[in-house]
């Protein structure tokens, strides 16, 4: 079983990855969007809640 502070760590590094191909190619975030909505659309209500709750 993994430490709380090695799982925060691999989240934090996940993050930066994250954020420099952003940094890289904004129109990322424009797929992003595309995705969410078409979950939003076509997911159950309960799923849908919390898509939204997570992506405001």
């Amino acid at each position: 079983m993994h430490a709380h502070s090695h799982i925060d760590r691999r989240s934090l590094e996940m993050d930066r990855v994250v954020a420099r191909r952003i940094q890289e190619n904004p129109q990322l975030l424009a797929k992003v969007r595309e995705t969410l909505r078409r979950w939003i659309a076509t997911a159950g209500p309960a799923v849908r809640t919390e898509i939204l709750l997570r992506h405001k």
